[in-house]
């Protein structure tokens, strides 16, 4: 999402994407092969992928994101992720000795939950919220 909550296409390295979901590069190159044109006759153009050596995958129109509503929920679901990991970094960015900040009870529980259920790579919390932000070395 843009800063004015619109949904918006991001064109991403295809190294980064397996950084990101933990796969591995013969793996996703299946996958976004079946939501890209192969041959004349599939009919199919959803992703389109550049020709350099680390390929950019990206939509092929953003008002994919408009149409397809399975991409539209996943767009909204990936923005609710990263408020949850935005207000998570910046808690731990106000942590110090002196003035030590802390999740409990329901606050850390629900925070855990996420965690196992999302299970986000330091690649993913990168698109978010580097670590140099927070005031952490890289």
């Amino acid at each position: 999402m843009d800063p004015g909550n619109r949904r918006i296409r991001r064109p991403t390295r295809l190294s980064n994407l397996c950084a990101i979901t933990g796969a591995t590069e013969p793996r996703l190159r299946d996958v976004i092969d079946c939501f890209r044109q192969r041959g004349e006759r599939s009919g199919r153009n959803f992703l389109v992928f550049s020709r350099d050596q680390d390929p950019m995958v990206d939509i092929s129109h953003e008002s994919l994101i408009r149409q397809w509503h399975s991409l539209r929920s996943w767009v909204d679901e990936e923005a609710a992720n990263a408020d949850i990991y935005s207000r998570l970094a910046e808690t731990a960015s106000k942590h110090s000795d002196a003035e030590p900040r802390f999740y409990r009870d329901a606050e850390l529980q629900e925070a855990i939950a996420w965690q196992r259920r999302q299970q986000p790579t330091a690649a993913w919390a990168e698109r978010y919220r580097p670590w140099r932000s927070c005031g952490r070395a890289a």
